[in-house]
């Protein structure tokens, strides 16, 4: 192989190594000199607290995951917002590669079912119909299609659903009041 020819290895991205919020944490309780705040006083949850949010986690499962108060992960949301974005675009290319390879093997293995009537009858119509489902909502969201449609009917109103409710159980009792058992 001419190594002339061969491209540079690429830089490791200081987001993808293991210590990288706890540097992000580090950093801020050095700019700030705010030996209050949570990155200062708990280090590593205000790292695992920053990951989580990075991963798009509810504020609500990042606090009972690190037992800090919603207020002080809003906070740190707001604090550490522009890093923030640039790891939840690093974790979207991630995802991405992911989900395209994913795609592959889906694909692989529909073809794999196609060419196999045995397999193909031991695979769920469930299976095979939510996949089709995804696919066809991701088709249409690419094409910029719209993936859900909301109907305005008008109709009757509760009300008026209410009155029929009503209506049926009075027609109902005065049935049974009139009604001969013959015994």
């Amino acid at each position: 192989m001419n190594t002339a020819l061969a491209s540079p290895e690429p830089e490791p991205d200081p987001m993808d190594q293991p210590g990288y919020w706890m540097e992000v944490v580090r950093q801020e309780s050095l700019a700030k000199h705010d030996c209050r705040s949570i990155e200062s006083l708990q280090p590593q949850k205000a790292a695992m607290a920053l990951e989580m949010l990075a991963r798009c986690d509810s504020i609500r499962k990042i606090s009972r995951a690190t037992g800090l108060s919603t207020s002080t992960i809003q906070q740190m949301k707001w604090r550490h917002a522009e890093t923030l974005e640039t790891r939840k675009k690093k974790l979207a290319r991630v995802y991405g590669i992911g989900a395209e390879t994913a795609m592959n093997l889906t694909f692989q293995k529909l073809e794999m079912l196609e060419d196999d009537e045995d397999a193909l009858a031991q695979t769920s119509l469930k299976d095979i119909a939510l996949t089709t489902a995804i696919l066809t909502d991701k088709a249409m969201a690419l094409s910029g299609m719209a993936t859900v449609t909301i109907e305005h009917r008008k109709g009757p109103s509760i009300e008026d659903a209410q009155a029929a409710i009503t209506a049926a159980r009075a027609k109902i009792a005065e049935r049974s009041r009139t009604t001969a058992i013959d015994v």
